[in-house]
């Protein structure tokens, strides 16, 4: 089993999972009746690092399904990909790493057109004790 040992500090292993970026952790897309989340936040500099051993390195597949403009923007210049803007609905598959990229303070009506790192909470997640 992967652990915390302490923030931004996360051990991962790429065999078998994909790496799911998210603007919230929809608890309705685990659709087992007990589960544990261990979640730990992160500097945006740590998921530069993750993003580029495991997803260039062992070819860990990265599934969007951020649909905020401005974070995908910020994601594909800080981590170097191409991903698009999405409304898909996310359901949980074992394995996944959920990577939940939000904003810090967001505001009704006013859309945000440039981010910086400062501006977003980054939050690594795994489901374990699924049954």
């Amino acid at each position: 089993m992967n652990v915390f040992e302490g923030v931004g500090t996360y051990e991962l292993k790429p065999r078998n999972q994909r790496f799911i970026l998210l603007n919230a952790l929809p608890l309705n897309a685990i659709k087992n009746d007990y589960f544990v989340i261990e979640a730990v936040r992160i500097h945006p500099s740590i998921l530069e690092g993750i993003i580029g051993k495991f997803a260039r390195e062992y070819g860990v597949e990265v599934k969007n399904y951020i649909r905020h403009e401005a974070t995908v923007r910020w994601i594909n210049q800080k981590l170097g990909l191409q991903i698009q803007p999405s409304s898909e609905l996310y359901e949980y598959q074992k394995g996944d790493k959920l990577i939940i990229v939000t904003l810090k303070n967001p505001q009704r009506g006013k859309e945000v057109v440039e981010l910086k790192d400062e501006d977003l909470d980054i939050i690594i997640a795994e489901v374990f004790g699924i049954k």
